[in-house]
């Protein structure tokens, strides 16, 4: 995959200094650019680099870049820097990875919280996606619930992911069932060996 990734500039400010231009010798004339390098990805700017400049004469027209100028032009380049803000959005990338893993971790939270409280209220036809191993997942589907025990039917299918549930959820069960109790159900819930319960939203 090919990944779109680079070192931008973009112009912050610029304002005629008090210096000599080194070609003309005029003064006053000097119209200096300040300008913010900064990393990107995919267009998206994530880390601010270092300022950077760019002079131009308003009379003779000459440009120069900050290596290339004189000591009293970056002297007034430096002055410019150093009362020029790094803007907000050269951190825009890395705020968006900020966002995104909050939400990740705050539906994870709402999701554990929902799981627990269905294996505590299991109904038939409930189907748990279930971790046997690594890389070995299967489900399970709830067929009765007899006060504290549930009674429940594995899948005959195995997959190798936990992003292929769907690929075994209409998948035969075996015709035998096994039991487990509420308390072991939430157990597994909390060691991660339940990764998810799906109920049919007429059941709610």
């Amino acid at each position: 995959m090919f990944i779109q990734y680079g070192v931008k500039a973009k112009h912050l400010t610029n304002e005629v200094i008090a210096a000599q231009c080194p070609a003309c010798e005029k003064s006053d004339c000097i119209d200096m650019h300040v300008l913010q390098r900064y990393f990107q990805l995919y267009w998206i700017p994530f880390w601010p680099l270092e300022k950077t400049g760019v002079s131009y004469c308003n009379h003779c027209k000459q440009t120069l870049k900050l290596a290339e100028m004189p000591y009293p032009l970056r002297n007034g380049f430096h002055i410019m820097q150093a009362k020029t803000r790094t803007p907000m959005w050269t951190t825009t990338g890395l705020w968006l990875i900020i966002v995104f893993l909050s939400s990740a971790l705050v539906y994870g939270f709402i999701d554990n919280a929902r799981n627990a409280k269905l294996i505590l209220s299991p109904l038939p036809g409930d189907v748990y996606e279930v971790k046997i191993k690594e890389n070995k997942y299967t489900l399970y589907k709830v067929d009765q619930v007899i006060g504290d025990s549930v009674i429940l039917h594995v899948n005959r299918y195995h997959i190798d992911s936990d992003l292929d549930f769907d690929k075994i959820m209409d998948k035969d069960y075996s015709t035998s069932s096994f039991k487990l109790s509420k308390t072991q159900l939430a157990a597994m819930v909390e060691s991660h060996a339940i990764l998810d319960v799906d109920r049919e939203e007429s059941k709610n």
